[in-house]
């Protein structure tokens, strides 16, 4: 007997509140909730509703075939011979005869699934989904879009397109270059020359912005660099280091560094730039801006422009126009068109801010296009290339009329979509140091949080990328040297004794580590001031790698959006996450592997809602219950964790705290969070390490019943996990935290991550 060949599961789509009132309701309306019906009696009972009112509806081609009805009549059972089916992540409508009698049975050519062959002798294959993870279709979810990226069609609106052919009005101006031509002309050119860069990903932006620099140092140059993402930051950083060349004269920094070092140096003091966010910083820098203090660089290199908005951009434009030097500005003015359509809110977007560039560029300028792929393997290249031009085709006038020959971008992605590899389960995933880095990306945030935690649970050490702002995390070594130290400051033996002792046992490590935080402060290479280090870190800015939690995992969880910028070996995609007519997104993620993309399969297809104070959440609807529940609340935002408690209370409760997380608390390890009055205890192997903060309450509560109703709060949140053991440095005085650690200023914290199971 035939195993069933129906794939589609029934679906649940959430209306859109304009097709719906009091006195109306007219679902054909709703343009996306009509092209998600599937069901031939429910498609007839929307005609007649719309012919009924006289209101249109656009059916989609599928749609059209289902209502054609093409069963033959010839299945003696009775059967329905044609259905719609799951294909390649792409719903189809298709003939699933099995009636290998039928005289008709060849011409009819009906598709039969791999995973039902097993009749004809061939082997199950093992492409078991994340269901083992935890991901299955009982779980019944209701999802609010996820603004990361905007989703995306095949067709840009005109507003798109004029945007897109401003961006691309001087792409004639560009020479294009490769090779050894760039480095003549770019990297080694005259020190005033003033130089713009187009190249797609992989090109080399970032490495031409790393040459120039360090040749421009070697000349005695005064130089600022600027850049968007801290990855580009990073390796920009890192070979500059690694050349081993006089960096007394360069200035670099993102755009949140540099504004945060402007202000110290305009009067801010540590205190007062602690209370405010980078973003903010940033607004700051423009309104304060003083142009004289960017004058006197010889030259300026801004990287990333395609990725500036808002309060950045405009600090970009104003350090231009405010230098006198040379100059080297790098960007993918292509990247920057296709993510117009996400930047609909945003104050100042890559239309103005391409504009003020223009404006402000000299006369002489020279523009160049950076030819090839450096990064990717041959076969990355050419999928990324392919998909890149048939979005820019689309992104201009004439691709709306374009032949019917070329392949569309819905096209292209479905073959894409259809050849990349698929990976059975997390589990199944062996990210080492002879593997390389790996990416899973998902297309919706609430979908990072929830495979992050489903990794945590199976012990998959790992790094998410929030798109909430997280800031700065100092690495425990600090607080596991300090937490207890009674001096104000401490000396160089007594550091590398502490440090041999709790941290690992290597004195050069504990050396070099010393060197680092006194060539920060810049004091005594011998004594380090507690107070002046403490001092300069809850200044911001510019902080030392060695004293940084590095995000030095294998494995990376992000969304598509929020990995923009950083690079990996191999990148898999949440299974069902990226659709045909999702080109754009497909595209960015396709820019960041170096050697394999494949697709990450996955049970079902798992939403999240996100409730009104911006958290992640899992609700459940039981069959016998009116309304939906929450039964997974994301859990680790920066200001989820209440950083006094770790050493509330009396002296004597603090350290003993203090001495449990040093020597009993690792990344990793599971915690569960317990309501005592008001707020939540952080349970570690039932010792209390902590406390969550007030606002983390008052987020569940307005889950969970309203703020009158303590008792509504769920008494446990379990399977939360640490991330991180921290150092914690304090930037004001709590009442709650003895004299003795407010002295200090060092102790040691958790940060924490999850989609924490609700238990009422």
């Amino acid at each position: 007997m035939y195993k069933s060949n129906i794939d589609q599961k029934s679906n649940i789509y959430i209306r859109h509140e304009k097709s719906f009132s009091e006195k109306e309701d007219l679902p054909e309306k709703d343009a996306a909730f009509v092209a998600r019906v599937i069901d031939g009696e429910a498609l007839t009972l929307l005609q007649k509703h719309a012919g009924y009112n006289m209101t249109e509806l656009t059916l989609t081609e599928l749609q059209k075939q289902i209502l054609s009805k093409k069963d033959c009549g010839k299945n003696a059972t009775g059967e329905l011979t044609h259905g719609v089916a799951l294909v390649n992540g792409k719903i189809e409508y298709q003939c699933r005869c099995e009636n290998e009698k039928c005289p008709d049975f060849s011409k009819c050519k009906p598709f039969i699934p791999k995973r039902d062959l097993d009749y004809l002798g061939e082997d199950e294959p093992s492409d078991k989904p994340l269901s083992s993870l935890g991901i299955d279709d009982k779980t019944d979810i209701f999802r609010e879009p996820d603004s990361d990226l905007t989703e995306d069609t095949d067709v840009f609106s005109d507003e798109e397109i004029e945007a897109m052919e401003n961006l691309r009005s001087d792409d004639g101006e560009f020479e294009r270059l490769s090779g050894d031509d760039s480095r003549v002309k770019i990297i080694e050119a005259e020190l005033n020359m003033k130089i713009v860069v187009n190249a797609a990903p992989g090109a080399g932006k970032t490495y031409t912005a790393s040459e120039r620099i360090l040749f421009a140092a070697k000349k005695g140059a005064k130089i600022l660099a600027a850049c968007r993402t801290d990855s580009a930051y990073e390796e920009i950083k890192a070979r500059l280091i690694a050349s081993k060349a006089d960096l007394s004269g360069v200035t670099l920094g993102t755009f949140d560094i540099l504004a945060t070092k402007f202000l110290s140096d305009v009067g801010m003091t540590a205190d007062e730039l602690h209370e405010i966010p980078y973003t903010q910083r940033v607004e700051l820098f423009n309104e304060k801006f003083e142009a004289a203090r960017f004058a006197d660089f010889d030259v300026l290199v801004i990287d990333e422009l395609h990725y500036l908005t808002n309060e950045r951009a405009t600090a970009a434009v104003n350090i231009l126009k405010a230098s006198k030097g040379g100059y080297l500005l790098l960007a993918d003015k292509e990247r920057a068109a296709l993510s117009y359509g996400s930047q609909s809110g945003c104050s100042v977007n890559c239309v103005d801010l391409y504009r003020e560039i223009r404006a402000a560029l000299s006369k002489d300028v020279k523009k160049y296009l950076l030819e090839g792929n450096r990064r990717q393997s041959e076969n990355l290249e050419k999928m990324t290339e392919m998909l890149r031009e048939a979005l820019l085709a689309k992104s201009t006038k004439s691709g709306k009329t374009e032949s019917s020959e070329s392949a569309s971008v819905s096209e292209i992605c479905r073959k894409q979509l259809s050849e990349l590899p698929k990976t059975s389960a997390v589990e199944d995933l062996k990210i080492d140091e002879k593997s390389g880095t790996a990416a899973i990306l998902c297309r919706r945030s609430g979908d990072a949080e929830y495979v992050s935690w489903l990794l945590h649970k199976n012990k998959i050490p790992h790094t998410l990328i929030r798109e909430n702002e997280q800031g700065i995390s100092i690495g425990r070594y600090l607080a596991d040297i300090l937490w207890d130290h009674r001096e104000s400051a401490i000396k160089r033996e007594m550091f590398v004794k502490r440090y041999t002792a709790r941290c690992e046992n290597d004195p050069e490590h504990a050396s070099a580590y010393f060197n680092a935080l006194c060539e920060y402060i810049g004091g005594n290479k011998d004594v380090l001031d507690c107070a002046a280090l403490a001092d300069k870190i809850l200044l911001g800015g510019e902080i030392p790698s060695a004293i940084l939690n590095a995000r030095n995992n294998m494995l990376t969880v992000s969304t598509i959006g929020k990995a923009q910028g950083s690079e990996f070996d191999k990148v898999y995609l949440l299974g069902g996450d990226v659709a045909e007519n999702e080109g754009k997104a497909l595209y960015f993620a396709e820019t960041l592997p170096k050697s394999e993309l494949g697709i990450l399969s996955q049970s079902g297809r798992n939403t999240f809602r996100r409730n009104k104070n911006d958290r992640w959440i899992r609700t459940v609807r039981e069959t016998y219950k009116a309304q939906a529940e929450c039964v997974g609340f994301a859990t680790g935002n920066a200001d989820d964790v209440d950083e006094f408690s770790f050493v509330g209370g009396d002296i004597a409760e603090a350290v003993r705290r203090q001495a449990y997380i040093s020597m009993n608390v690792k990344c990793g390890d599971e915690i569960t969070l317990k309501l005592n009055g008001a707020l939540y205890d952080i349970i570690h192997k039932n010792n209390v390490i902590g406390r969550m903060s007030a606002s983390y309450s008052e987020n569940l509560l307005d889950e969970f019943g309203g703020r009158r109703y303590l008792s509504d709060l769920p008494k446990t949140i379990s399977q939360l996990f640490v991330t991180n053991v921290i150092t914690f440095v304090s930037y004001k005085d709590s009442e709650d935290v003895p004299p003795e650690f407010r002295k200090k200023k060092f102790w040691l914290g958790v940060e924490i991550s999850g989609f924490g199971t609700v238990e009422r």
